[in-house]
């Protein structure tokens, strides 16, 4: 029998293990990336004090002042590849430290705002603007929706798309709930 490889870890286990490694290869890279940088610094000044030497020496040709340059071009060509890798890194930590704060709900006003779709006409106009992006697709998208239901104050979603722009809000079920008087 053919086991699967599901992993039953919940999201929050796989992300903070995920995040640890991307970290610990970040560590790693930036590491190597100063190495690269000091290696190619002391080629540099050491081909420069080689070609000074060798212009002002009459005992070997001024041409072996290029020797040091295939070493440089090397240690160019390697340390472009980490400064890339160190930049996907660091783009994975975000990444995974976005989404533990997704977890923990903290991620309330990171991102666009969406001022850009703001109206005053509307009480509801970035809600709007956003629905109505998808008439200038062509057919290349649809808005749908889930229904809720506030149930013993809890907010409750069945989570079956639905065609469509949502018709019922459920701000003012919500405030009640909160025991405002709305």
């Amino acid at each position: 029998m053919h086991k699967s490889p599901i992993n039953r870890d919940n999201p929050r286990a796989q992300y903070e293990r995920r995040l640890k490694a991307r970290q610990a290869a970040l560590e790693r890279v930036t590491r190597s990336d100063t190495r690269l940088a000091n290696a190619r610094a002391a080629v540099f000044l050491g081909g420069l004090a080689l070609a000074i030497w060798l212009l002002r020496s009459e005992v070997v040709s001024p041409g072996w002042a290029i020797t040091p340059v295939i070493p440089f071009l090397v240690l160019v060509f390697l340390h472009r590849r980490c400064k890339a890798l160190q930049q996907r890194l660091a783009r994975a930590v975000a990444h995974y430290r976005c989404g533990l704060r997704r977890l923990d709900e903290r991620w309330h006003g990171e991102g666009e705002s969406g001022t850009r779709y703001a109206s005053r006409d509307h009480l509801y106009a970035e809600d709007l603007a956003l629905a109505e992006i998808v008439e200038s697709l062509d057919g290349r998208a649809e808005n749908a929706h889930f229904q809720d239901e506030l149930v013993d104050g809890r907010m409750e979603f069945d989570y079956r798309m639905r065609p469509g722009v949502v018709r019922k809000s459920n701000a003012l079920d919500v405030m009640r709930s909160l025991g405002l008087d709305v």
